[in-house]
């Protein structure tokens, strides 16, 4: 969920009926380490099974433990990943795009991560360690492309105590979803409203200060619709920008272009460029 806090309503003109404008500030989520921005978005794990015990061990448990981590980092402890798995075949090309795109339409989630069967060593100093891959797929993206991670892990007990194999596997799964946790960042937005007009007005401002953007929303419609000039095009960019917050940005441009159709107002340049920087 955003959040924000109102920092100010600036007034800009006193004559009455006129444009004024207030800015808030938006905690808006941005892409996190891994560059993947997860927030809203729901999440499938699925792994591949090789017919190794000691492989099925290190990855259902290691899903176990990413599973674990993405939930506390991203649903505040929620039960809502999903694990399934899916026999290996050396006729399918795990991790590529048709195969991920796959998997996201057969779990119905919005990104499918795949960890491919490990790769589990001894060398000759007897130090152990792992190599995985995993695949990562967000349907929602514009990049339409599956991201690659691989890593190698020390392993610190013995690979043939499966007991304590599976543990150290869930601890580095719950580690690496560190590299997924949302980031925010703070960002300016100024919305617009007219004084001493019609009272929906203060109760779109008061529906703001809740985020409740579709109640917004729902009041400046009627006015976008229906009026003409200055009004309805203040009205139409105050819906685009709500649209933008709620994650709606195809509609958001819709609204802000026929603001501009309308009636251009000095705000709807920077407004554009935030959407279409999200597209």
């Amino acid at each position: 969920m955003r959040r924000f806090l109102l920092i100010c309503i600036l007034v800009v003109a006193a004559v009455s009926c006129s444009p004024q404008a207030f800015t808030i500030l938006v905690d808006k989520s941005a892409p996190s380490e891994s560059g993947l921005d997860l927030n809203g978005k729901s999440i499938c794990l699925v792994y591949v099974r090789d017919g190794v015990v000691r492989d099925s061990v290190f990855s259902s448990n290691f899903c176990d433990g990413f599973a674990q981590g993405l939930e506390s980092r991203l649903f505040n402890g929620k039960k809502a990943v999903e694990v399934f798995s899916i026999e290996q075949d050396p006729d399918k090309d795990f991790g590529g795009r048709d195969e991920m795109v796959r998997l996201v339409v057969e779990t119905n989630a919005d990104v499918v991560f795949l960890l491919d069967k490990p790769m589990l060593n001894v060398s000759e100093d007897g130090q152990r360690s792992c190599i995985f891959s995993v695949y990562a797929y967000d349907s929602m993206s514009k990049k339409d492309a599956v991201t690659d991670f691989r890593k190698s892990a020390k392993i610190s007990d013995e690979i043939r105590d499966q007991e304590m194999f599976a543990s150290d596997a869930q601890y580095l799964g719950f580690d690496f979803s560190k590299r997924f946790e949302i980031e925010w960042e703070k960002r300016q937005y100024s919305f617009i409203y007219f004084e001493s007009m019609n009272p929906a007005w203060t109760q779109a401002i008061e529906a703001v200060y809740q985020q409740n953007w579709q109640a917004a929303i729902d009041i400046w419609i009627p006015f976008a619709e229906a009026d003409t000039g200055q009004i309805a095009s203040c009205a139409s960019y105050n819906v685009a920008l709500a649209c933008h917050l709620l994650g709606e940005n195809k509609l958001a441009l819709e609204w802000l272009d026929h603001s501009d159709k309308v009636y251009p107002v000095s705000l709807s340049p920077g407004l554009r460029k935030r959407i279409e920087a999200e597209l």
